[in-house]
């Protein structure tokens, strides 16, 4: 793999690692506020688990090709920071926001992990590909659990008025 390729895919893989320690502290965050929907919580909760594997697995991809994690990249840090700030605004519709916000992250998730699928598939490294692929997938899964349960959480909200 050519050295500069090798340099773009670790510091993508650097964006990628540092979005998901972003997006776990989110997701720490909202989940203490959805004591009166335990199953959505529940998913919460186990989408903290699954993205912290996430940004282990991307750790080790860096690692592989002889990178080390950097300090929170500036432009993904800053968006996150902004996605969070979003959502822990004091609103009494805040859980309404957090699904909404959660399904775009997914989303942001799901883009980002195409990019690098493609990247890692034009320098041929084909194990970062493979984990890679696997992230992918499981951001399409909760993107679609997320678009399914928007209108369960408004119906929820709207019941409690």
């Amino acid at each position: 793999m050519a050295n500069k390729k090798k340099e773009i895919l670790i510091g993508w893989l650097n964006n990628a690692y540092s979005m998901e320690q972003s997006i776990v502290k989110t997701l720490e965050r909202q989940a203490g506020q959805l004591e009166s929907m335990p199953e959505i919580k529940a998913k919460v909760e186990e989408h903290i688990t699954q993205t912290k594997s996430q940004a282990e697995r991307v750790k080790g991809c860096i690692e592989r090709l002889g990178g080390s994690v950097s300090q929170p990249q500036s432009a993904f840090a800053n968006l996150m920071g902004t996605i969070d700030g979003l959502s822990t605004e004091i609103a009494d519709d805040k859980i309404v926001k957090d699904i909404i916000i959660e399904h775009s992250t997914e989303n942001l998730e799901i883009a980002s992990y195409l990019a690098l699928l493609t990247a890692a598939r034009e320098v041929g490294d084909t194990e970062t590909e493979t984990v890679v692929k696997q992230i992918l997938e499981e951001e399409e899964a909760m993107a679609a659990w997320t678009i399914k349960h928007i209108p369960e959480v408004v119906k929820h909200y709207l019941a409690s008025k």
